[in-house]
């Protein structure tokens, strides 16, 4: 899964940066200027990947907080939080902006001190909720990001494994995504079912 990033427009450079820095420790992020296309659907892809995302980066700004757009973001973060009991939203201060109020009892990553110390700080917290099966693959010319993951039919118990490539790099100018999917047999997805979930990570 995904890691959404919430921001301002206005806050573009900030969030470039940070977004690149993410990459290159191998988080898959979200950010709906590299991910909509003409044509797409805005508030559907946009809900969707608020739906399915491991964690929200929330980019604190003047701009943000006075966002309509953003507080919506915000707002349904939080509902997933106290719907999944779990860390969800990770605040990112980048100047001196109003908190808001809901966002106030929770550390925060402070950029506007240390730029160096606060994204590893969030690389931290990151790395506590994002999916381990993924990496990068490194040549001189392209990189080959890669993810595995797994899931169940909905009208059976059989398993399918999902493997996800994406080949780019400066030297192209373009990338290439290739998704394979792979349905288990009847046996094997009883045994898959047995497996806890570290187990599961490496019954590949």
């Amino acid at each position: 899964m995904a890691i959404f990033i919430s921001y301002s427009r206005t806050d573009v450079a900030f969030v470039d940066w940070l977004a690149r820095q993410l990459v290159t420790r191998r988080h898959h992020i979200w950010m709906d200027r590299w991910e909509l296309s003409i044509g797409d659907s805005l508030i559907s892809k946009i809900q969707s990947a608020l739906t399915d995302s491991d964690a929200m980066l929330i980019v604190l700004s003047k701009n943000s907080v006075a966002s309509e757009w953003c507080k919506k973001e915000l707002n349904s973060g939080l509902m997933r939080e106290l719907e999944e009991k779990r860390v969800l939203v990770l605040p990112c201060v980048i100047d001196d902006c109003t908190i808001p109020l809901f966002l106030r009892e929770k550390l925060y990553a402070d950029f506007r001190k240390d730029r160096d110390e606060a994204f590893e700080q969030v690389d931290d917290a990151l790395l506590r909720i994002t999916n381990r099966q993924q990496g990068r693959l490194e040549s001189p010319n392209f990189h080959t990001d890669w993810s595995y993951d797994w899931s169940q039919g909905r009208s059976s118990n059989s398993w399918y494994f999902e493997w996800t490539f994406v080949d780019h790099g400066a030297s192209i100018e373009y990338c290439i995504l290739t998704e394979c999917k792979l349905a288990c047999n009847e046996a094997s997805s009883k045994k898959f079912q047995g497996l806890n979930e570290d187990q599961r990570l490496f019954a590949h």
